[in-house]
């Protein structure tokens, strides 16, 4: 049986404190602009004491504009949008992930076009949008996909990026544990009901 119970305690639109995971891992990359050596390097909030000054006020500025609302359209109307035309509840939804990602290690310029990004969260059940934060405002990242487990996004600037989930999926018990779960208790009664009869069966004889 499986069955995610999602608690939002004092985390605002967060499903639980991101100081609590772990970055999402990146799987690979491409940077449009020509010549460019770089690498992307994904830091989760957990982690933010590693970046930069201004990378650190960045995050944490956007994680305050989480934790400040429980409802996540109000960070953007794009984002507002999208979940309207599907049907989802505003309610429902919350942020499951906060990370920043950085192109380091590039001297040929600081702002790279068309950054192909591909990373594995940690869970995309319930995927619902990913949205970048950027001087001080939440956009919506159209181009993300997902794709199994891994989540594909390309953009043109890098700051903090958060995932949108739709907090109902996580709640929707496994079918499949169920099944499994309905024959094993079946199989515990049959077998107490087996013993049972066999014990009184003893006492008669006796």
């Amino acid at each position: 049986f499986s069955l995610t119970v999602v608690a939002f305690a004092d985390t605002g639109a967060f499903i639980e404190s991101p100081s609590k995971k772990r970055a999402p891992t990146l799987v690979s990359f491409k940077i449009g602009t020509a010549g460019c050596k770089g690498q992307i390097v994904i830091t989760g909030y957990a982690d933010r004491a590693s970046l930069s000054a201004d990378a650190r006020t960045a995050i944490e500025a956007a994680y305050a504009t989480i934790k400040g609302t429980k409802d996540v359209t109000t960070l953007s109307t794009a984002l507002a949008s999208l979940v309207s035309s599907k049907g989802i509840k505003a309610s429902s939804l919350a942020v499951s992930e906060l990370f920043d990602v950085a192109l380091v290690g590039c001297t040929e310029h600081t702002s790279p076009a068309g950054v192909e990004i591909v990373i594995s969260p940690e869970s995309l059940v319930g995927f619902v949008g990913l949205i970048h934060f950027e001087n001080n405002a939440w956009t919506l990242v159209t181009s993300a996909t997902v794709d199994g487990e891994n989540l594909k996004f390309t953009v043109d600037t890098l700051s903090p990026f958060a995932i949108v989930v739709n907090t109902e999926e996580l709640e929707k018990p496994n079918e499949t544990g169920d099944a499994i779960t309905y024959v094993l208790i079946s199989l515990a009664v049959l077998s107490a009901a087996g013993l049972a009869a066999v014990a009184v069966s003893k006492k008669q004889r006796a």
